[in-house]
């Protein structure tokens, strides 16, 4: 258990160094969809964080999102799983090359990313379970895909959430 954790941190403070090299030396223009790999760090939320967005997987394997449309990086979200139809879901946090729309990843039929997509995260939840992460994001916009296990089978996505770099 220590050890996993000894893991989780030295990989987001290497991701986050990065992140921080990313911001020193680049500017970019903001724009829809990035073509660029994403730069993203997930750290645990806690309970006292206020998500900006919540995730749902709904009983009936809908995947939906609510609350901003833009948010400041670090951000935090809740990611609600109340269905219990399969023994595990993922969520991924993902962005486009510049042209794709929303309607292209939901159309995109496998797990398998396409070469336009950018996977940028991914989480692992049980069946009627929640949780809060606080994420840094490095993109302009970001979008959610929805999955869920055996077999894995993609059910859905949702966005864009525009992410604003802190000053």
């Amino acid at each position: 258990m220590k050890h996993s954790r000894v893991i989780r941190i030295a990989v987001c403070l290497i991701l986050a160094a990065q992140i921080i090299a990313g911001c020193v030396t680049s500017k970019t223009t903001q724009v829809p969809s990035v073509t660029a790999p994403p730069t993203l760090v997930s750290l645990n939320g806690t309970p006292s964080d206020v998500p900006a967005i919540t995730i749902t997987f709904s009983k009936n394997d809908k995947c939906s999102i609510e609350g901003a449309s833009t948010v400041t990086s670090p951000f935090t979200f809740k990611w609600v799983v109340s269905s219990q139809n399969h023994d595990q879901y993922a969520l991924a946090i993902v962005s486009m090359k510049q042209g794709k729309t929303l309607a292209d990843l939901q159309a995109w039929p496998s797990t398998d990313p396409p070469d336009w997509l950018n996977v940028g995260m991914d989480f692992r939840a049980d069946p009627a379970s929640q949780q809060i992460v606080k994420a840094y994001s490095g993109l302009d916009y970001i979008y959610f895909v929805c999955f869920y296990r055996e077999p894995e089978t993609k059910f859905g996505a949702v966005g864009p959430v525009q992410v604003i770099k802190a000053p």
